[in-house]
This record gives structure tokens, C-alpha cells and sequence, in this order.
């Protein structure tokens, strides 16, 4: 239906260079975007968003890194939410130097900015880095359960148990729901710590457990040399997977 439109409007260009995004069509994104600069017309704020969203997905850095130069400096100058997205890709990319170069450069962030940054940091197992940068935010952003995972997950590969605890305390004072992604982050961080007993506990305590929470005790336990509760642990998965498939079975 696009092609057969006799003209594109900027409009027109944003609603399908967003639905490829959208779609994990990053390619084809670019080659929409690419099309549109042939007609000489400039993407809007939106239209950016959703390429370095998708210059993100499919790694494409170089993409990324042009669009800067030629268009956010030249129409969005302090876009909060384009300055974030890029921030968000060099995150995802794994090019935490250009992300904090971003990231410090803008006169305003939001939750979504600071969470891209603590999570880039924690992913590329800088997790100091990220402890520190969520020290100096943290009263100025909501630690929603993005940004805790990410602490988390630093506080893991530091096995730094005190601030652990810490996060967990102020989960519970906060009386946020521990789902089965918080609660792996959780296991995880406790098995790091050599806390298998604690991690096990908030195991049992998860209202439900997936595979990725089961994966993350089963871990940790055989990287504690705990080899038989690895086993039991998962036996005792299969055992709850099997029953739970069962029950959805209906009876002829």
C-alpha cells in the first residue's frame, strides 16, 4: 500500500519507518530512511526515535552515529526523548564511552536515560561504575524494577552483599511485587554472594517461577559446588513443568 501512495509526506515516511522498527525490521527501516532523505524531507523527533531504537536491535553502530551529526544536532538540539534513545543505543551497543558522553551532555534526563546508562554499565560488567552513577542519581529518579535489576546485577559481579541487601531491603520497605524477573535478579545476585540458603528462600517465596528463575538457582548452586541441590533443584523443575503441562491437558 505504500508504494502504491503517489506521494510521501513526512507523515506517511514515519508511520512506516516506525512500524519497521517496531516489527525488528531494522533494515528495512534504514533503507525507508534512507529514501526519504532522497526526497528531501527531514525525519521528525519520532521518526529518529525509532532508528536508533532500531539501530540498537540489529547493531547497527555506524547508522547510529551519523544520525547525530546530521540531523539531532541540527532539528532536536534538546529532545529529551531522542537524546535518550541514542543514549539507549550506545548502551545496547556496548560503547559505554559514547553513552556517557551523551548522557552527561544533556541538561535534562528522565528515569529511561539513567536506567539505559545503569544497565549498559551493568551489562558490560562495569558494575563499580554503575553503583556509583545510581548513587549520585538516586534521589533524583525513580529506581523502578529496570534500574533495580541492573543494581543487582552489578552488586553481583562485585559481590557487594551489603548494597544487596540494601536493594532488597528497600524492595520490601517498598512493598514492590517480587515477579519472577525481579526475584531471578534477586537469586542471582545472592548465589554471586555465596548466599545459597537466602537465595533459596526467596526462590520459594516467588509467586510463580519460570525457567529463567529456576535457571538462575540451578547456576548458581553448581558454581557454589553445590551439585546435588543443583540436581534436586532440577528435578524439581521438571517435576512442576511436567505437572503444570498436565493440568492444561483437557480430560476426554
Amino acid at each position: 500500500m505504500f508504494d502504491q501512495m503517489n506521494e510521501h509526506d513526512v507523515v506517511s515516511w514515519m508511520t512506516i519507518i516506525i512500524a519497521c522498527s517496531k516489527s525488528g525490521q531494522g533494515k528495512a527501516a534504514f533503507s525507508m530512511f534512507a529514501r526519504m532523505l532522497y526526497d528531501r524531507l527531514l525525519p521528525n523527533e519520532h521518526t529518529v526515535c525509532s532508528l536508533l531504537n532500531a539501530c540498537s536491535v540489529v547493531g547497527e553502530l555506524r547508522v547510529g552515529k551519523q544520525l547525530p551529526g546530521r540531523i539531532i544536532r541540527r532539528m532536536t538540539k534538546d529532545d529529551i526523548f531522542v537524546w535518550t534513545s541514542l543514549v539507549d543505543m550506545y548502551a545496547k551497543c556496548g560503547e559505554m564511552t559514547n553513552c556517557r558522553e551523551v548522557f552527561n551532555g544533556m541538561k535534562k534526563r528522565n528515569t529511561v536515560t539513567c536506567m539505559s546508562i545503569i544497565e549498559g554499565y551493568a551489562k558490560k560488567g562495569l558494575g563499580e561504575t554503575a553503583i556509583n552513577l545510581f548513587r549520585e542519581m538516586k534521589k533524583n529518579i525513580y529506581a523502578n524494577v529496570m534500574i533495580t535489576v541492573s543494581i543487582l546485577t552489578a552488586c553481583g559481579s562485585l559481590t557487594d552483599l551489603r548494597l544487596g541487601e540494601e536493594v532488597h531491603a528497600s524492595i520490601i520497605k517498598k512493598s514492590t511485587q517480587i515477579n519472577a524477573y525481579l526475584g531471578s535478579a534477586l537469586v542471582r545476585f545472592y548465589c554471586k554472594c555465596g548466599k545459597y540458603t537466602t537465595a533459596s528462600s526467596v526462590l520459594q517465596q516467588l509467586p510463580s517461577r519460570d525457567v529463567v528463575s529456576w535457571t538462575a538457582i540451578i547456576s548458581g548452586c553448581t558454581k557454589l559446588g553445590l551439585e546435588g541441590e543443583a540436581l534436586e533443584l532440577l528435578n524439581d523443575m521438571i517435576g512442576k513443568e511436567l505437572s503444570q503441562t498436565h493440568s492444561h491437558i483437557p480430560r476426554l
